[in-house]
């Protein structure tokens, strides 16, 4: 799943559960339950050293900073605490974090560390495919109507 889908997710759970360590918590545990359905992986339709697959990642992460600024700003507007809906974007993104030391191993040919988070993380992932940019847009889409509802109804 994108960054910014990721993202999109842990703000609408952070804007719902009304106790935010509940919340924050859940938004967390939403990017494995994200990973675990068929969604789009950028190595499925480039090379790891290519400037497409980085093109890809600069994408998604400039989308991800910019909806994690507007997101605290939004929710700010409505009453939520300016940091609670963008921390629970952060916090639904970051795992993917832990992917930055391969992609480095790829680039330099370097063996990859493999702990158990890595392992449970990347049994998870089984369903990346080159299709899965669908599957990302519809769930974009979705939870962006879904997110709006809840700061503007």
């Amino acid at each position: 799943m994108t960054a910014t889908n990721h993202a999109l997710t842990g703000a609408v759970i952070a804007a719902t559960v009304v106790n935010p360590a509940l919340g924050l918590t859940l938004a967390f545990l939403s990017h494995f339950a994200l990973d675990a359905l068929p969604h789009f992986g950028a190595h499925t339709v480039a090379s790891v050293k290519s400037k497409e697959f980085r093109y890809i990642l600069t994408t998604d992460g400039i989308v991800l900073t910019a909806f994690l600024v507007i997101v605290g700003f939004a929710g700010y507007k409505v009453g939520y605490d300016w940091w609670l809906l963008p921390l629970g974007g952060l916090l639904a993104a970051i795992p993917d974090i832990m992917w930055l030391s391969h992609y480095k191993a790829d680039l330099s040919g370097a063996d990859k560390e493999w702990d158990i988070i890595r392992k449970f993380h990347k049994t998870i992932q089984q369903w990346e495919r080159s299709w899965g940019w669908i599957v990302e847009m519809v769930w974009f889409v979705v939870f962006t109507i879904i997110l709006n509802r809840i700061l503007f109804s």
